[in-house]
This record gives C-alpha cells, structure tokens and sequence, in this order.
C-alpha cells in the first residue's frame, strides 16, 4: 500500500474468522510503527476506527496524521477483542507514505 503524505486515508478490513465474518466487536486496536517497534500511532474502537457488520472495519488516517508520519515505510496492525475477550490480528502488513508534491502552474506574462 502506498499513501500521499498530508492525505486522509481509509483502511477498511472485512475480517473472517472460523470461517464466518466477524459481525460483534467490543473492542479494537490499530497501530503504526516503524522496524524498531516504537509506537507512532495508535487508533482505538470510535477513536479512528468504525465498525459495522456488512462494512467491517475501517481505519481513518486524518491528513495530520499522515502529514506528522512523513515520507518512510511503516508497518502496521489491528487487534480486535470479541464479547467474549477473545483476541484476534485481522490486520498485518507494511505500507509506505509519500511526499506529496506541490505542483503550481503560472499563466500569463
């Protein structure tokens, strides 16, 4: 995945597991980091991320949030908590931000 710095960006995951989509979340965890594992970003259940049965989860990345990560590779993940406390990665995986570049365009004389 690939994402322009200063951007909002949305992650949406429909997650299955046993072999049914997950319909019930009580809880959900989605972090950025980079290879040293420090946490740059951190977005919780109706703090960044929504959920619904038919459109699963998404993660909502603000402009600021993009803009304040800058250009790299990241890695990212999302943990989900069922009602029974039961937890489960959904999400795994790197993505890359880059710089958004300005582009003006002069007329006339």
């Amino acid at each position: 995945m690939e994402f322009k710095q200063a951007s909002d960006v949305y992650i949406n995951v429909k997650p299955v597991i046993d072999g049914s989509p997950l319909t019930l979340v009580s809880k959900a965890k989605y972090v950025v980091f980079q290879r040293d594992k420090v946490i740059l970003l951190e977005k919780t259940l109706d703090n960044g991320i929504s959920f619904s049965a038919e459109e699963g989860l998404t993660v909502h990345l603000t402009d600021v949030d993009t803009l304040t990560l800058g250009p790299g590779r990241y890695e990212h993940e999302m943990v989900v908590q069922d009602l029974e406390e039961n937890d489960t990665f959904v999400l795994k995986g790197n993505f890359k931000i880059v710089e958004t570049v300005a582009r003006i365009i002069v007329t006339g004389k």
